[in-house]
């Protein structure tokens, strides 16, 4: 019969627990707002961001323009709001 070693215990016990985080995971659905499409600064949108929405994730992104000359825009990630 095969014995269990200390080793195997500790890759079960990290499966099992992996696992029940799957839902928990699976649950937290992420929204996005662009708070301003024509120009982007970092530290104003982040703060934008988080006055709206109570969120760290305000983030320049690319929002158009040419290769040689992009446009930014102020992009907001945020939880969604529990449905009521």
């Amino acid at each position: 019969m095969a014995r269990f070693s200390a080793t195997h215990f500790a890759i079960l016990a990290l499966l099992l627990a992996v696992l029940a985080m799957v839902p928990l995971i699976d649950a937290q659905k992420r929204c996005e707002e662009i708070l301003n499409p024509t120009s982007c600064d970092l530290a104003t949108c982040r703060e934008q961001c988080f006055k709206k929405h109570n969120s760290n994730g305000g983030q320049c992104v690319v929002n158009g323009g040419t290769p040689a000359k992009l446009t930014f825009g102020c992009l907001c990630v945020f939880d969604c709001p529990a449905a009521a």
